[in-house]
């Protein structure tokens, strides 16, 4: 909070309205008693007074500033809430009072409340316990000038004990109150190190409660997984009971269906002999009938007159009548085998259903080639390769292409004619459709003499001489 010359009573009832909308209700950190008793309210004389005091003053009284203490109370609401969340938020506070009244309150409080402190000359370089910090409380602001400055210039934030005659500028939190006197630094130390206390309370049930929400989300997440678990092993055992009992299904369709094809079996087997049967029967009464009509088989070697005209008929038609039963019987046998086969279809569970067993997981594989296996050996790389023909190796010589070729006889050209006479023998021959000699060609040899497999002059070819025994 920056304060100047300029605030006014507007400023005033604006802090006092927010203090009281942090203290609400609960119990007060300080009372006015408290304040009075630990002479807080005492300020320096009115011509020491900063002109940036001026709003936080009540009057005058024996020559003497009066602090007005309902403020004092309000702006330490506001700064008790201000350093409880910061330690609260993991935040470190810095003590520092290097005055006389101040110096044994800083040590005492800062380490009941276990926060750094400086309650000897403020040093630049080096700090006791720690060298930075994310705020400050200055409790003699006007004695550790250089240390607000330091402070300032590095724009933390900082919380003050401020009297009448020091400047308020540059201070976030400002507790108007008097700093010469050792009982009011004390009572400000120690609402300040309350406040640490309860802020450092504050974190440690904020991480409690972020660790029972994490145990909370794990044992949520734990049940999830378990439920998703035992929602997958329901659903895989449906699965295995659907699929076994599809199997089921699927092999009592197949065992109905070879049931049926047996029975059609047999029933074809049946009706096949009684149709052999019945047609070996036909034949035979046909052949009794063919027998009875044939003439001479009556008595004394006739048949009788009128009656085997009448026989033969009445055989004839009961041949046919059998041969029309067979037919009707066979055409019953048909509808039945192929009323046979639609139930059989009918009752066959879909192609969809019958879904081909899968080889079981430790069926044996073919097993591959060991890696060690012998491969076939390359020739190696020093082997000698076939020597090529030297490049300076003279090749055979093509004929000169001036060389004449052996001329071919012209398309066109003659052949030598036959002797007239020849000519007009074979004409002749031919004319007639005899041999050369005039003779039909009878398929004989040159000198119409069937071929003997002799010699050219009829003599059998000479015999191979036997080879001497070669020993």
């Amino acid at each position: 909070m920056r304060t100047d010359g300029k605030v006014g009573q507007q400023a005033r009832k604006t802090v006092l309205t927010s203090a009281a909308s942090v203290t609400g209700d609960q119990k007060p950190i300080v009372t006015f008693a408290e304040l009075l008793a630990a002479r807080v309210h005492v300020g320096d004389a009115p011509e020491r007074s900063h002109p940036a005091m001026q709003p936080f003053l009540f009057g005058e009284r024996n020559g003497l500033a009066v602090i007005d203490l309902r403020q004092t109370l309000a702006l330490i609401d506001v700064a008790y809430g201000f350093v409880h969340d910061l330690v609260a938020d993991g935040g470190t506070l810095l003590f520092v009072g290097t005055s006389e009244p101040a110096r044994q309150a800083v040590e005492e409080h800062a380490l009941r409340c276990g926060m750094p402190y400086v309650n000897q000359s403020w040093p630049r370089k080096t700090r006791n316990r720690r060298t930075v910090a994310d705020a400050y409380f200055l409790v003699s602001p006007g004695t550790d000038e250089r240390a607000r400055q330091d402070v300032i210039a590095r724009q933390l934030p900082i919380v003050a004990l401020v009297d009448a005659d020091v400047d308020p500028t540059g201070i976030l939190h400002v507790i108007p109150g008097n700093d010469d006197i050792a009982l009011s630094c004390d009572l400000v130390c120690r609402i300040i190190a309350d406040a640490v206390d309860d802020g450092r309370e504050e974190a440690t049930r904020r991480q409690a409660e972020a660790e029972e929400a994490t145990r909370r989300q794990a044992e949520a997440e734990e049940a999830t997984r378990r439920q998703a678990e035992a929602e997958e092993a329901t659903r895989r055992q449906a699965e295995a009971e659907e699929a076994t009992r599809r199997q089921a299904e699927a092999e009592e369709a197949t065992r109905r269906q070879a049931e049926a094809e047996e029975a059609t079996r047999r029933r074809r087997g049946r009706g096949q002999a009684r149709r052999q049967a019945e047609a070996e029967e036909a034949t035979r009464r046909q052949a009794e009938a063919e027998e009875a009509t044939r003439p001479g088989r009556g008595r004394g070697g006739h048949s009788p007159p009128g009656r085997g005209r009448e026989a033969t008929r009445r055989q004839a038609e009961e041949a046919t009548r059998r041969q029309a039963e067979a037919e009707e019987a066979t055409r019953r046998q048909v509808e039945a085998e192929e009323a046979t086969r639609r139930q059989v279809e009918a009752e066959r569970p879909p192609a969809d259903r019958l879904r081909p067993k899968r080889p079981p997981a430790d069926r044996l594989r073919p097993k591959r080639p060991p890696a060690d296996r012998l491969r076939p050996k390359r020739p190696p790389a020093d082997r000698p390769r076939p020597k090529r023909p030297p490049a300076d190796r003279p090749r055979p010589r093509r004929p000169p292409a001036d060389r004449p070729r052996p001329r071919r006889p012209p398309a066109d050209r003659p052949r030598p004619k036959r002797p007239p006479a020849r000519q007009a023998e074979a004409e002749e021959a031919t004319r007639r459709g005899r041999g050369r000699r005039g003779h039909p060609p009878t398929g004989r040899g040159r000198r119409g003499r069937p071929p003997t497999g002799r010699g050219r002059r009829g003599r059998p070819p000479p015999r191979p001489r036997p080879r001497p025994c070669q020993r």
